[in-house]
């Protein structure tokens, strides 16, 4: 069933916001690594006005948008934020690496490591598509991605939507692996829905890390997170085209970055396999 979202990736144009002065100091003090303003009063209109005016300010050093990501999409995740429906946030260029790229653990306030999956639109029809097999006709390919968000809050602070939904679903870094075509035959659609993860770390102190999730089990369908992703879009006057990254979510539970520990993750897409790796480094 389609939902609907909560789109964040709007632009101050879309959004009549008033300034927020704590921008400028959450912006410094993100780019700086350094413990970010409480923004703990903020209701959904507002944190999607200090979003977009977030990014905006962000826009020089982390490049034009290249896609989105899905966040709170679970049922599980919702009730955690009290949220009635997925938000969406920015992706940005320069927040994407290729793999071969290390990521240090100090890049970020609290960065927690998952085990991602993006797909790519194929053109600009997914915007008419009204069924998961239209969509599916809409998309070129898929990348491995190691997303590596950002909580913003070290400790025991536990944001509220509205924190989530001002700093970009805590969108930062993410590690891109080769784009892998889509078969456009009934065994790679059935293959996208049953997209699963097997993921490694090595390295930790309590020696290998495993754990194994299977999208339409822990997250989702991936093919309705994209619908619901262009929904969220279409309502904000937007539409996704060809080349825009839409990133479906973890298939596993997030893992603290630790320095010496490397991630690695195998994608099954029946009839492709696909992997990446990301090592954390001080």
């Amino acid at each position: 069933m389609k939902v609907l979202l909560l789109f964040l990736a709007s632009t101050s144009a879309a959004i009549a916001c008033d300034d927020d002065p704590r921008v400028e100091r959450v912006a410094t003090s993100w780019q700086q690594q350094q413990a970010l303003p409480a923004l703990d009063d903020l209701d959904l209109d507002r944190a999607l006005c200090f979003q977009s005016r977030f990014m905006d300010r962000m826009a020089e050093s982390l490049g034009p948008v290249v896609g989105y990501k899905v966040g709170v999409y679970t049922a599980a995740a919702r009730k955690t934020y009290a949220a009635s429906a997925p938000v969406v946030g920015q992706l940005r260029q320069k927040m994407l690496v290729t793999e071969g790229s290390a990521i240090a653990a100090s890049d970020g306030i609290a960065l927690v490591s998952e085990a991602d999956f993006i797909l790519v639109v194929k053109d600009s029809g997914i915007n008419d598509a009204r069924t998961r097999e239209e969509a599916y006709r809409h998309l070129r390919g898929f990348r491995p991605f190691i997303e590596v968000p950002d909580l913003n809050y070290a400790g025991s602070v536990k944001p509220s939507l509205g924190q989530l939904v001002a700093l970009n679903v805590n969108a930062r870094l993410g590690v891109l692996g080769a784009e892998i075509p889509l078969q456009q035959t009934r065994t790679g659609f059935d293959g996208l829905a049953n997209l699963t993860a097997e993921v490694t770390v090595t390295g930790a102190a309590e020696g290998a890390v495993h754990a194994r999730g299977i999208a339409r089990e822990t997250l989702g369908d991936p093919l309705e997170i994209v619908l619901a992703a262009r929904d969220g879009l279409k309502q904000q006057g937007g539409a996704l085209k060809a080349g825009d990254l839409i990133s479906i979510g973890t298939l596993t539970p997030p893992r603290p970055v630790k320095a010496g520990e490397t991630l690695s993750v195998r994608y099954s897409v029946a009839p492709s396999t696909a992997g990446i790796t990301v090592p954390f480094v001080p």
